[in-house]
Formats: C-alpha cells, sequence, structure tokens
C-alpha cells in the first residue's frame, strides 16, 4: 500500500491485514494473468499463514524477513 500521498495518515494502516490485501488482489487483478490457477494458489496458502492477519502497520522487514526464513525451511 502506498502511502505517499498521505504519509502523516498511517492510521488507516492499522485496519487494514495483508489478508484483506492479497484477497483484493487474487480477486481482481489474478483472473486477468496467463498463469491463474498457479497464482491463486500460492497466495491462498499465504492466506492460510499468521503473517496475513497482521495489520499493515505492524508488518517490517524483520516480519517479512521471518516468513521467508520459516517458508524456505518448508520448501
Amino acid at each position: 500500500m502506498d502511502i505517499a500521498q498521505n504519509p502523516d495518515d498511517v492510521s488507516s494502516l492499522m485496519l487494514i491485514t495483508l489478508a484483506e490485501l492479497i484477497t483484493r488482489y487474487r480477486d481482481t487483478v489474478t483472473p486477468t494473468k496467463k498463469r491463474v490457477r498457479q497464482e491463486t494458489s500460492r497466495m491462498n496458502y499465504i492466506l492460510k499463514q499468521p503473517i496475513s492477519q497482521l495489520t499493515l502497520d505492524r508488518l517490517t522487514t524483520g516480519v517479512f524477513a521471518r516468513y521467508r526464513d520459516d517458508r524456505l525451511q518448508v520448501v
């Protein structure tokens, strides 16, 4: 989410979860792509992970790095 237009108003980041963004993207953008099934599957996997329930204000590079590291242990 780009907050460049309203950098002082980050309160909205506390109301939106990563799951909401992924779901919106999956439902609106993914159907226009060639590999819909593969991308949908990847997004549905992420939606089942705890990281997807975090609000955007709580997402940091450290959170993503931990998710990446944990995911690399599985894949």
